[in-house]
């Protein structure tokens, strides 16, 4: 099926991976439409043929759904992290029973103090969706991982490259895994800033 247009919306109250999904699922529900929705990003990119279906139309799914379209881009989606590279968001996956919010709880405290220049992102991300860093107890940094204990739970974020400023187009993933069982990961792309 060829798709003629595509939209992007950025989403004010998309903050749990339950409401992303149904907005996802009633988009996808409807002939010549296939979207992706990014919770962490607040941002809902559809594909659509206008054969079958209006712009307009396709708003009025995403409210019916529980999505609140912002009229106007937050220009959050790409932060300067100094020097001369950038960090966007582009994947978050975690196991259906942990909340988006946790998730991002977990990574802003492991890395609130690390100076990670990717962890500006993520302080905006958590912030977006009222997450504030927990107290971290037991704090260890190794090579390419943090780790530490909060609400009881050894959390452990890792990576193959922690920081490592690439060439344009790579990505960088961060790992999550609680008392030893991987969560979920954060996925960004990475982009030299001229």
């Amino acid at each position: 099926m060829k798709m003629h247009e595509q939209v992007c919306y950025h989403l004010k109250n998309l903050n749990t991976l339950a409401r992303g999904m149904r907005i996802e699922e009633k988009l996808n529900e409807i002939k010549g439409v296939r979207a992706f929705v990014n919770v962490a990003a607040g941002r809902a990119t559809i594909y659509y043929n206008r054969r079958w279906v209006t712009e307009p139309e396709l708003r009025g799914i995403v409210r019916e759904a529980g999505g609140k379209i912002l009229d106007s881009p937050r220009g959050e989606l790409l932060s300067r992290t100094g020097g001369d590279c950038a960090f966007e968001l582009c994947d978050l996956v975690a196991k259906p029973e942990i909340p988006v919010q946790r998730l991002l709880c977990y990574v802003d405290s492991l890395i609130a103090k690390q100076r990670y220049p990717f962890g500006e992102e993520i302080r905006r991300i958590a912030k977006a969706n009222g997450v504030e860093p927990q107290r971290v107890r037991h704090l260890r940094r190794g090579k390419n991982e943090v780790s530490g204990v909060i609400d009881k739970h050894r959390i452990r974020v890792s990576t193959d490259s922690f920081g490592v400023q690439q060439p344009e187009g790579d990505t960088l993933q961060l790992s999550l895994s609680v008392d030893g069982e991987p969560v979920g990961y954060l996925e960004f792309s990475m982009i030299r800033v001229r």
